[in-house]
């Protein structure tokens, strides 16, 4: 997790930009009470999204709403004529960033009639205004003597195995090579990485077969859209050598035939509120990009403005507008890893924003020996969800260096994109199951997910094994008992009637449990009449729950049966 005040310590020295700090007009965060009159409309989605970020939504039933609708443009017009410049946008809020050094300005949009709220979020440096919108900025070329050094993997599908070099360790751990032996190593997946920039990506050699293959689809800058993303924080780079990073007997990542889609947000010369509204234009960016896949190496508690204040009581998921928008993101059909942070040996100790958004997998760290790295920040979420998800190592992470070579470091920053990139793999395999039943099967499979705790949440995942729970009748590693409960349809739809069939050795009484995808029970019930042999039972239950994926079990004295089914 990238944070200054939750900096991640590195076992070797690495490069460091300096950033020269300049006298700034305030930020502030504008928000509109609605999105009448808007140009755009529910039945053009094209205008708006990218016809892959459609089809994510298509395969996984999710309809386009209003929610998903640019601000209206005619108000940010409003604001740039008061005299203020717009930064950046938010769809799902409802909401701008702008700058002025004005205050009759903000005086001035403030009485404006559609807008509800002005807040200031930074006193920041004079930037440009990033009003791209749409696409990704052109991407440049690696150099030939680059290319040259290192060949890159051409067909991950003709080989058996990667010569993984100093990073096996990371990646065989959480058996990410069982993916890449089968054939999945991220081809198709579109991967966003939100981090502070990506110093030297365009031409140090972990990156060559990325540039040679087209799978860096573009980049932007959400902090200064003058800036050069490959000129700023070396921390993104190295985030992406741990995914993307393609150095045979060296350095090979945990995705290396996947796409990637490059965004900055985070000013890594300051911490101001107004980061998290920057990572909340970049999410929203790579959800009408059509990502499927983000990683999140960077987190929020404190800020350079003592009178912002944020308690480990706000991390509930619910107050963070970059939190909120997390899971947004994942009702839209992503899946978000992010780390945890840094935080276990200072004062905060607990994680942070966006770590505690709900239908995310926040990433916490152990070593190469699979024990707690002491700095990963704890959970549980304040409101008492398990908080990290899983684990993964980030004590002792190798990365690309700044200077061609390899090197390690140390942070939930870099044990993220070694989880994410595996995901990745594993919704290849996978790519007519959904987000959350792909994060199912990861919790699922993670070394102590019967007994989850504070440090490392359901452990450390295997995606050998989730891999086998996903496939057609698969069976959860922790029961010996053979799954004969089937539920349709599935997915259903509110009011929509729905049908379990299971076998019963005997007459009985049967109990009903249905959990959510965090292991909360969410329904009970019971059959009082269940038939000996085949029976088809209506279930009324789902009705009463929200959308989302669940787990069923019916069980008596003869039997325990478990499924799952999702509800639209």
């Amino acid at each position: 997790m990238y944070m200054k005040k939750l900096i991640l310590f590195f076992a070797l020295c690495l490069f460091t930009l300096s950033v020269v700090a300049q006298t700034a007009p305030d930020k502030y965060w504008i928000a509109f009470s609605n999105k009448t009159n808007t140009p755009y409309s529910i039945a053009q989605p094209l205008n708006f999204l990218s016809q892959r970020a459609i089809d994510r939504r298509t395969r996984m039933g999710i309809p386009v709403t209003a929610q998903d609708f640019p601000v209206n443009p005619a108000y940010l017009d409003s604001i740039r004529h008061a005299g203020a410049v717009v930064l950046t946008t938010s769809r799902w809020h409802n909401g701008a960033t702008i700058y002025t050094n004005d205050t009759a300005v903000v005086s001035h949009i403030r009485a404006l009639p559609f807008v509800q709220n002005v807040q200031k979020s930074s006193s920041a440096k004079n930037l440009l205004e990033n009003n791209s919108a749409s696409g990704v900025l052109p991407v440049s070329k690696v150099a030939p003597s680059i290319i040259q050094r290192y060949p890159s993997i051409r067909d991950a599908k003709t080989i058996n195995s990667y010569s993984y070099g100093y990073a096996g360790p990371q990646i065989s751990m959480i058996k990410g090579d069982y993916l890449h032996q089968l054939g999945y190593a991220g081809d198709g997946m579109l991967i966003g990485v939100i981090d502070a920039g990506f110093f030297h990506a365009d031409r140090l050699p972990a990156f060559d077969s990325l540039w040679i293959n087209n799978q860096i689809i573009g980049y932007k800058d959400f902090v200064d859209a003058s800036s050069d993303i490959f000129e700023q924080s070396t921390h993104g780079m190295m985030v992406l050598s741990i995914m993307g990073g393609n150095m045979p007997d060296s350095l090979v990542g945990t995705a290396p035939k996947a796409s990637y889609l490059l965004l900055r947000s985070e000013d890594a010369s300051t911490e101001n509120l107004v980061e998290e509204d920057n990572w909340v234009a970049a999410i929203e960016y790579a959800d009408s990009a059509g990502v499927d896949v983000v990683n999140s190496s960077l987190g929020y508690t404190t800020f350079d403005d003592s009178t912002i204040v944020r308690t480990y009581a706000d991390m509930t998921g619910r107050i963070s507008r970059a939190s909120l928008a997390a899971t947004i993101a994942a009702r839209r059909g992503m899946i978000l890893c992010i780390s945890a942070g840094n935080s276990a040996e200072n004062s905060w100790h607990f994680i942070g924003v966006p770590a505690d958004a709900d239908s995310v997998l926040t990433v916490g760290a152990v070593d190469v020996e699979r024990n707690y790295a002491s700095f990963s920040s704890v959970g549980p979420s304040a409101d008492g969800r398990v908080k990290p998800d899983v684990s993964t190592m980030g004590l002792g992470t190798y990365v690309q260096d700044t200077d061609s070579l390899v090197t390690y470091g140390n942070g939930t920053s870099f044990s993220a994109p070694v989880l994410t990139g595996t995901v990745a793999c594993l919704w290849q395999a996978f790519p007519n199951k959904s987000n959350f039943e792909i994060m199912d099967a990861v919790r699922r499979s993670a070394s102590q997910f019967n007994n989850p705790d504070t440090l490392l949440g359901y452990g450390i995942p295997n995606f050998q094994t989730a891999y086998q729970l996903l496939l057609p009748n698969g069976t959860s590693v922790f029961s010996t008992i053979r799954q004969k409960l089937i539920t349709f349809p599935n997915p259903v739809g509110e009011n929509q009637l729905m049908m379990l069939s299971f076998y019963s050795p005997d007459y009985c009484a049967a109990n009903v449990v249905v959990l959510n995808s965090l292991g909360v029970v969410v329904f009970k019930g019971k059959f009082e009449n269940i038939a000996a042999g085949d029976n088809l039972i209506q279930f009324t239950g789902h009705n009463s729950l929200a959308s989302g994926t669940y787990y069923l079990q019916v069980s008596s004295p003869k039997f325990i049966y478990n499924s799952g089914f999702i509800k639209r």
